[in-house]
Formats: C-alpha cells, sequence, structure tokens
C-alpha cells in the first residue's frame, strides 16, 4: 500500500568515495545520476527519498571503556537509500533490473512497529488478570539454576542490544542499581524528533520493559539501547528502510570494536518488534516471506557472525489479536512474519506464568519462504517465555505480550552465554539447546506445535542439555 502518494523501495550498493560524497553532501541529483551509471539504469525517473546511513552516532555509556582519543567510527563500505516510485509498474521494472546488478541489493520498505503489550492482553485467556508476579515467572523457566552454578550465570562479559522505543537508564537504575550501561546510538532521522539512548520520551515504556526484564535473568549484562523505533508513532511507511541501514551500521561498528579490541564478550539483540499488516506491503511477501529480502540477509551476516538474534513471535494469535493486526494476518501460519520467521533467529512467544498459553501469542509455523530446503515448515515459534506478570513487590509495573517473553528470553540466553561452556558456541547450537531444554506443558502436542514451539523455555534442562547431563 504506497504511502504519501509513493512506493518505497530500499536500495543498498557499495561505497565508492563519489557516491560517498554526495551521500554526506545530501545532493541528489548527484547520487541519483551515479546510481543510474552503478545501476545501467535508463528507465523510469525515480526520487531519492530517506538517507539513513550517515544518521547514527554512538554515544558511549560509564561502563563503555575508555578511549581518550574518542570513540572510532566505521567508514562506511555500503550506502542504503529509500527510493520512491510513482507508479507499481515502474517500481517493478526497475526491482527486476537491479536484481541483475552485481553487489547491489534491493527490497521493499514496509511498516514495522514495536508489539506493544498494552492493546494485547486477552481477559478470556489471562484471567484472573497480573495475580502472577515476576518470582511466578523466574519458578516457571527454573531460573533458579543459575544462581547454583559456580560463578552464577548472571551475564557477565556478555553486551546486549535493546532494539526498541529506548529504555530508561534512571528507571533501571532504581531497580537494578549499579547495571551495566554501554552506551547507544543516536538516530537522527529527518522529521522526526532526535532518539537520545537512555532517555526516551515515555520512561516506563515498552523498552524499559523489555530491559527490565533482560536485566531481572542476567544482572550483569552490558546493556547497549537501540532506539530504532518511535515511541507510539503508527502511520510511518519507511521504518524497514531505517532498522536496516542501522542494523548494518551497528553490525560495522561492533565488528571495529572486537578488531581494535575495545570491547569483548558475545553479542545478544533483542528485537520485540515486526509487522503487523501485511497489505502495508507494496510487493506482498517480498519482506514477510523472503529470506533473500536485504534486511532478512542482513540477520544471516549476524548469525554468521556469531550474534544471538531473539524475536518476540508477535501478537496476532487467532483468538484475541492486537486490533492492529491486519484481517489476512492473523492465527496459524500467517501471524509470524519476516525475520521473526527466520530460521537464523529465537522467536519467543508467550505463556503466562503458570504455563497457559495466552491467546493474543502469534502461531506457527513460519512463512513457507523460511521453511527447510529439504522440505517441512518453518518451526516457528521456537519456544515460549512467560508474559503477563507484575513486579514483586509493585504492581503498577507489568509485563504483557510476546514482547515481555522476548526480553526474558533475551536475558537467558545472556545469562547462558557468561558460561565458559557457552561463551563461544555458535548461535545455532545454542538454539539448539533452547529447544531441547524446552519442557511442553502436559496435553500439547510434542516435539513441535504452533503454539508451544518445541515447549515453554526451562534453564535447569537447558544446561543439561549443553553440559550432557541430565
Amino acid at each position: 500500500m504506497p504511502q504519501n502518494g509513493s512506493i518505497r523501495l530500499i536500495l543498498e550498493t557499495p561505497a565508492s568515495p563519489e557516491l560517498v560524497e554526495a551521500y554526506r553532501e545530501n545532493n541528489r541529483t548527484r547520487l541519483e545520476a551515479l546510481l543510474n551509471e552503478r545501476l545501467a539504469w535508463k528507465g523510469a525517473k525515480y526520487r531519492i527519498g530517506d538517507l539513513p546511513s550517515l544518521s547514527f552516532t554512538f554515544e558511549p555509556g560509564p561502563a563503555f571503556p575508555n578511549c581518550p582519543d574518542g570513540l572510532p567510527t566505521p567508514l562506511p563500505d555500503r550506502l542504503v537509500y529509500g527510493i520512491l516510485f510513482d507508479d507499481v509498474g515502474a517500481a517493478q521494472e526497475f526491482m527486476d533490473a537491479v536484481s541483475l546488478t552485481q553487489d547491489v541489493l534491493l527490497g521493499t520498505d514496509a511498516l514495522i512497529t514495536s508489539f506493544d503489550p498494552w492493546c494485547s492482553w486477552c481477559p478470556r485467556e489471562s484471567s484472573p488478570s497480573f495475580f502472577a508476579t515476576r518470582a511466578h515467572a523466574h519458578d516457571l523457566i527454573n531460573a533458579v539454576v543459575l544462581a547454583a552454578t559456580f560463578p552464577p550465570l548472571e551475564g557477565q562479559g556478555v553486551n546486549v542490544v535493546v532494539v526498541d522505543e529506548g529504555f530508561s537508564t534512571a528507571r533501571l537504575q532504581v531497580r537494578h542499581p549499579g547495571f551495566a550501561y554501554g552506551g547507544g546510538w543516536i538516530v537522527n532521522q529527518p522529521g522526526m524528533p532526535l532518539r537520545l539512548p537512555g532517555v526516551p520520551v515515555e520512561p516506563d515504556g515498552h523498552g524499559t520493559m523489555i530491559a527490565r526484564n533482560i536485566l531481572s535473568i542476567a544482572p550483569r549484562v552490558q546493556l547497549f539501547d537501540f532506539p530504532m523505533l518511535p515511541e507510539r508513532i503508527t502511520n510511518v511507511g519507511n521504518y524497514m528502510l531505517w532498522a536496516h541501514a542501522a542494523f548494518l551500521f551497528v553490525l560495522a561498528t561492533i565488528a571495529l570494536w572486537r578488531r581494535l579490541a575495545l570491547v569483548s564478550g558475545p553479542w545478544v539483540f533483542s528485537n520485540a518488534w515486526g509487522i503487523y499488516d501485511r497489505r502495508l506491503e507494496v510487493f506482498p511477501g517480498n519482506y514477510t516471506n523472503n529470506p533473500n529480502h536485504l534486511y532478512n540477509r542482513l540477520v544471516t551476516v549476524a548469525d554468521n557472525a556469531g550474534h544471538d538474534q531473539v524475536y518476540a513471535a508477535g501478537n496476532c494469535g487467532l483468538f484475541c489479536p492486537n486490533l492492529r493486526c491486519g484481517p489476512g494476518d492473523q492465527g496459524p501460519g500467517r501471524s509470524i512474519l519476516g525475520a521473526n520467521s527466520h530460521s537464523r533467529v529465537l522467536t519467543v512467544g508467550a505463556v503466562r506464568p503458570d504455563g497457559l498459553w495466552l491467546g493474543y501469542s502469534s502461531q506457527g509455523p513460519g512463512q513457507p519462504g523460511f521453511a527447510p530446503a529439504g522440505g517441512g515448515v518453518a518451526e516457528k515459534p521456537d519456544l515460549c517465555a512467560p508474559s503477563h506478570f507484575v513486579e514483586n513487590r509493585d504492581s503498577h509495573f507489568v509485563s504483557t505480550g510476546t514482547s515481555a517473553a522476548c526480553g526474558i528470553a533475551v536475558g537467558a540466553i545472556a545469562a547462558l552465554r557468561s558460561a565458559v561452556a557457552v561463551a563461544g558456541m555458535p548461535p545455532q547450537t545454542l538454539r539448539g539447546h533452547l529447544r531441547n531444554g524446552a519442557r511442553m506443558p502436559a496435553g500439547a502436542p510434542p516435539p513441535w506445535n504452533l503454539r508451544h514451539g518445541y515447549g515453554i523455555l526451562d534453564l535447569q534442562r537447558t544446561l543439561g542439555s549443553i553440559l550432557g547431563a541430565p
């Protein structure tokens, strides 16, 4: 569905010196001429929209290593552009032609947003409401085993990036005094308020909830804020463009820091966001059912680099979907979309702290395009984690939606990564142990089903799988 009269595409090219100069100067005429030459494009005229690649700056937090000469920023070796067409046929022609150009990537833009919990709870699935506490949620996943190891597994030495609306460092300090804040990325998007890490517009909002859940399981992680999503803005048509450019920049930044030995340890990405309505895709399935979309390819790159990626399944379950879910994007096989359906991520659904599946949790399988090459279905979600609970001594702060479950699972992975046996383990291997260790509720069909995946996250059983012991 074109927004603002335009069909939006995402283009990514190698960054030649000439392109970088024109990009930095915002010289659209020069950029268009250089791109047309690079792509050998002589067809319909397009407009260059957003140019996001140089719009991110890292702001170090107190826990980041001291760099007296300033923090290094990666020189872009790839550039991302928003390309706008008014005609679907011209956009399709452009896509067909550019797909044949070596080392150039192209895909459709799409509206993404956080899996906002506030419209997602379902009384008939969750009554009595919020009688469970965080302690009950931790009991469900046997989190106590993390403290029973020597040394305790608390996420020490692990870096976690919260990709969301931003979290409040001030609010987190109240519940987790002295938590390690590594800093975050400033997002400077034209026409939007500047988004600064650590100070969101809504201090007790979605991103803070995610971070709170991560720290509750892994209190010694180094937490990074990536405020990619705007707070409570729902009519934005170019966010996949910005998600892709930002992820590309963050991955390049981490790679540079590793080369310069500025940071060490594993990296875990928390992604409690996704697509609610596929009608907003101009070319159906180009992102949501296509592992070769340029963002989905970047997910594979991150996995190959050894980064763990956790995605919320979504809040479009058949029995009480979020009001924003598209009419064809609800229930089994239709509600886990795009990167959330990717085989290289851990996709997390939601259950109550007593193990009862929540009716808003998106149901598998994942999209057919992400199915294994040899046949079968995309087994998404991978597992479920607890949601729909309050803090132990403060019922004002709630955790709901598959977003809350995503945060719990991220904390679990970060805690496991602090074990010597897990620190260098490939992400695929760790996902296998998490699946093997998941506990299927009584009466639910094993070994995988469309509601629970492989079952409920169980840290005791997962550690047993990793160590080869009961």
